[in-house]
């Protein structure tokens, strides 16, 4: 077994190695990308790119009111407009390139406008796989408004455990990014389905991840004078089915104030909620978002799941930055009853990023550390489960577990990049999704280790490698070698795993 991941490690670099060398004689993209409005679309592989790069450029203190995600294309648009490209690092100038090139220099003009994105995906990964994805769309601009219908069609979905939607030959699908907005200068406004992402974490988001599954409600973005902005939201989840088939209605309610005195600082709060039951309807005091929401569930006797979260981003020198997140679910002050004792539930992620590497061109370098306790995001009503339509909220983690990756890039041009990533994770035996149990009320002295149990160790190295060709044909290709002990929590149970993910997909 390790013989055939070594073997497959050393087929993806010498993958790796030709496009590069093709690199050399290929052109960068000049701009034949579709024109690009509205939200740039999260958790897409053909859309990561973008966000790495605007990543490089935050480093060097540029680009310092994109924090949250998705970022509005019209908005980093203007943003690219205004840096001075004079002085940017080796990999900032590629950075910078391509999204020059990758968003136009003129914004789509008002009417209709069509798309799709089709690629197609083959993996070695215990057997031989292929995929196709289709992401359809049709949009529609008018001054400050902008309506979007985009979709998600994959034949990778009929295999995925978490899809809840009809599988039809083959394929599953969904809606994406289906809303309409309405923008000026310091004020954004949306209502239907989106995707968001809270916070400055690379391996995922604690209080609010995009990976979930998008959400349908309503949600707003405020610009408050020149160093505040303030998000808020109110979201409508799957409902949840009990054991007597009832059906129970779930809401996610949440608001956000980032202070930005600077382009290479910024810090952070948000709040949110999860709340719901049988015939329940939203509730003004969580969706009016001036509310204190924590204190309003105390307030109104409510058993609802309640966050606290604060994060901040930094850039004490010229393309580094360190950032961290901190999310609160339970926190015990008092010491007087057993209750008292139940573990502290939270989460906290801390990471490093470095641009530019001194002595190595166009190199970059991230590290990152996330750690969830035991418990987090559950809660004793299962309809407050921090889950949507099957996937987590918050980091893809889940609780009782941490991991820890680096990751070194290598951008050598505007429209190739190429990284390696090893990553270590621990996985205890607790899960968002399982029965709540309060074993500290059986005995006064209760404790418990982190992870609990027998504790899953999973390592992986890959490599990673894409390239855009003549600007809307994008091909990729990764391998990984990868060693799990204790699988599933069962002691004693390893495995060794290894694949090569090739996939191409064309923007039309």
């Amino acid at each position: 077994m390790k013989l055939i991941c070594l073997k497959n490690l050393l087929l993806t670099v010498c993958i790796c190695l030709s496009q590069v060398m093709a690199l050399a004689n290929s052109p960068s993209p000049t701009g034949i990308f579709r024109p690009m409005a509205g939200e740039i679309p999260l958790s897409e592989d053909n859309y990561e790119c973008i966000y790495r790069a605007v990543d490089n450029l935050k480093s060097l203190g540029l680009l310092g009111n994109f924090n949250d995600r998705p970022y509005d294309a019209a908005r980093l648009r203007s943003g690219l407009g205004q840096i001075d490209t004079i002085g940017l690092t080796s990999a900032g100038r590629q950075a910078y390139s391509y999204l020059r090139a990758r968003l136009g220099n003129e914004a789509q003009p008002n009417g209709f406008g069509t798309g799709i994105d089709i690629g197609a995906i083959a993996e070695t990964a215990k057997g031989s796989d292929f995929n196709w994805r289709l992401y359809p769309q049709i949009e529609y601009q008018r001054s400050n408004f902008y309506l979007i219908s985009r979709y998600t069609i994959e034949s990778g979905l009929v295999d995925e455990p978490r899809y809840q939607g009809n599988k039809w030959r083959g394929f599953g699908g969904y809606g994406s990014n289906v809303y309409g907005t309405y923008q000026t200068h310091n004020f954004q406004a949306f209502l239907g389905r989106r995707r968001i992402e809270w916070g400055p974490g690379r391996s995922g988001s604690l209080i609010l991840s995009g990976i979930s599954m998008p959400y349908d409600g309503l949600s707003v973005d405020a610009r408050l004078g020149r160093n505040f902005n303030f998000s808020a939201f109110t979201f409508f989840l799957d409902p949840f089915q009990d054991t007597s088939g009832i059906f129970q209605e779930r809401y996610l309610s949440g608001h956000r104030l980032l202070w930005m005195p600077g382009p290479s600082f910024n810090l952070g709060f948000s709040e949110i909620v999860i709340y719901g039951g049988e015939g329940r309807n939203p509730e003004i005091y969580y969706i009016i978002p001036l509310f204190f929401l924590h204190g309003s569930q105390l307030n109104q006797r409510r058993d609802d799941n309640a966050f606290i979260e604060a994060d901040f981003r930094w850039s004490p020198v010229r393309a580094t930055e360190i950032y961290g997140q901190l999310l609160l679910d339970d926190f015990q002050i008092e010491n007087k009853t057993l209750q008292d004792h139940e573990p502290a539930e939270y989460g906290f992620l801390a990471g490093l990023y470095r641009s530019d590497i001194p002595g190595l061109r166009f190199f970059e370098i991230r590290t990152e550390y996330a750690r969830v306790t035991n418990r987090t995001y559950n809660q004793p009503l299962p309809r407050n489960r921090y889950l949507n339509q099957g996937y987590y909220i918050g980091h893809p983690l889940g609780n009782d577990g941490d991991t820890w990756l680096t990751e070194v890039t290598f951008r050598p041009a505007g429209n190739f990049w190429a990284a390696i990533k090893y990553s270590y994770a621990r996985k205890g035996e607790g899960k968002v999704e399982i029965q709540w149990t309060e074993p500290w009320l059986l005995t006064e002295t209760y404790g418990e280790k982190f992870p609990t149990g027998i504790v899953q160790n999973t390592r992986e190295l890959s490599i990673n490698v894409e390239y855009w060709l003549y600007g809307n044909l994008r091909s990729s290709i990764r391998g990984w070698i990868g060693s799990i002990s204790n699988v599933d929590n069962v002691s004693g149970l390893k495995d060794n795993y290894s694949g090569i993910r090739f996939s191409i997909d064309i923007l039309l």
